[in-house]
């Protein structure tokens, strides 16, 4: 691996990218947007070096910094996705100023260039999905139940129009339920990213 380093973070506004080839800089600041993704990955190909041998850090945050380590992972470039208290660590050990709230893509890529982090293990695209309809299947069971919850009140206080409402509601989270946990069985059952 050369000495090219990059920092990503994303913040609530702003997305922030930083490149260090040969100790000369490069940065960029866009909006924290799906957008703002897009630019700044077309920002880094743009570069007059070779994304193959840039070591990428994202700071790991929400799903838009998870969103793009998973692209630059998918493109098969060196990533790892690194705890903002790790760097926040480094940058007080080596005497660097952090903004309040923001760790800032420099002191990321200066982390990255220091301490080269392990490479960063993604998930793959199947187990991505099957995380996602988990969690999706979690989230409709969670509002059976606070439904359930609402439809006992309501009974309990004779509230028939109310319950009929919310009765509604659970014939159809029951639906997606079962539709979920259909989906969720056919795509494990077809996975070809883990061996038999």
């Amino acid at each position: 691996m050369g000495n090219a380093v990059a920092g990503v973070e994303v913040g609530k506004r702003r997305l922030d990218g930083a490149l260090l080839v040969d100790g000369k800089w490069k940065t960029r600041s866009l909006d924290a947007t799906h957008d703002g993704e897009d630019e700044l990955i077309e920002w880094f190909r743009k570069q007059k070096t070779g994304l193959e041998a840039v070591h990428f850090c994202v700071v790991q945050g929400d799903f838009l910094a998870q969103a793009i380590a998973f692209e630059l992972h998918d493109a098969g470039l060196h990533v790892s996705y690194v705890a903002a208290d790790d760097i926040r660590a480094f940058a007080h050990a080596e005497g660097l100023t952090v903004r309040a709230g923001r760790l800032g893509a420099d002191v990321v890529a200066r982390y990255c260039a220091a301490r080269r982090p392990e490479a960063w293990a993604a998930p793959s695209p199947q187990q991505r999905t099957i995380d996602e309809i988990r969690q999706r299947l979690a989230d409709l069971e969670a509002m059976r139940d606070t439904e359930m919850a609402r439809a006992e009140e309501a009974r309990a206080r004779g509230v028939t129009a109310r319950l009929e409402d919310i009765l509604a509601h659970v014939a159809w989270l029951d639906d997606s339920i079962a539709e979920f946990r259909q989906s969720l069985a056919e795509l494990i059952e077809l996975r070809t990213d883990v061996p038999a």
